[in-house]
């Protein structure tokens, strides 16, 4: 039985026995307490992306996670969240310095924008069990399944060219452009046309350094992505 974790991103990436995996919740099992009240998971969004650098040129499948949590003890309380694939043990554990927390709709969201496998290949399709565990070790579960063929490689895949302050689309189809600043916050999210990125797209991007930017094509499963970019302000 092996273990090895490596770190990408925000998250953690993992291949462990399934021993070991057994072991590390019987063992957090024994530890719960009494006191407080345990997390909810409300919902999930889930979305598989291939997923290429545009300074290296290689890519990699990376799932963006996003779990809606409800905890009676705050939002600050849930302390990790594990994913975890039993049938080819893999798992990923993320803590509260790994994730990327937000608001929407009076709902807390805790984000894992970059689980991948250690050599960028395809992630393992089927089911997969979402733990959520707060501070006193309660616990919440839940699932979700990838059933995407793998991606194509070798097809197309969006551009943004960057000049000052402008924008291009380098596309032959609609895109999503995500921009987020350096606390990891989304400030942009629009669906555009291949060519110039219009002004009042670009008056959305705040005058601040750290902010990086994503294209997502809206055709086929796993979608293609490209990035980071740093946008310049």
């Amino acid at each position: 039985m092996r273990s090895e974790r490596r770190r990408a991103g925000l998250g953690v990436r993992a291949l462990v026995g399934t021993g070991v995996v057994a072991a590390l919740f019987v063992a957090a099992g024994a530890l719960i307490g009494c006191s407080g009240s345990p997390p909810e998971i409300l919902h999930h969004d889930a979305r598989l992306s291939l997923l290429r650098d545009p300074a290296s040129g290689e890519s990699a499948e990376v799932l963006r996670l996003f779990i809606a949590v409800r905890d009676p003890d705050g939002a600050d309380d849930p302390m990790r969240i594990f994913v975890i694939h039993d049938e080819q043990t893999v798992y990923w554990e993320m803590d509260r310095s790994e994730w990327v927390r937000t608001e929407h709709a009076g709902e807390q969201w805790y984000g894992m924008p970059d689980l991948r496998m250690p050599d960028g290949g395809a992630l393992p399709r089927g089911r997969y069990r979402l733990i959520v565990e707060d501070g006193a070790l309660s616990r919440d579960e839940s699932e979700l399944y990838l059933t995407a063929a793998a991606a194509d490689r070798s097809a197309a895949f969006p551009g943004l060219r960057i000049d000052g302050r402008a924008l291009e689309i380098d596309y032959h189809s609609e895109v999503i452009l995500r921009v987020y600043n350096r606390a990891g916050r989304m400030i942009v999210n629009r669906s555009l046309l291949p060519g110039p990125v219009p002004d009042e797209v670009i008056r959305q991007i705040p005058d601040e350094t750290g902010l990086q930017a994503y294209l997502t094509s809206v055709d086929g499963e796993p979608r293609r992505e490209s990035g980071p970019y740093t946008v310049p302000r």
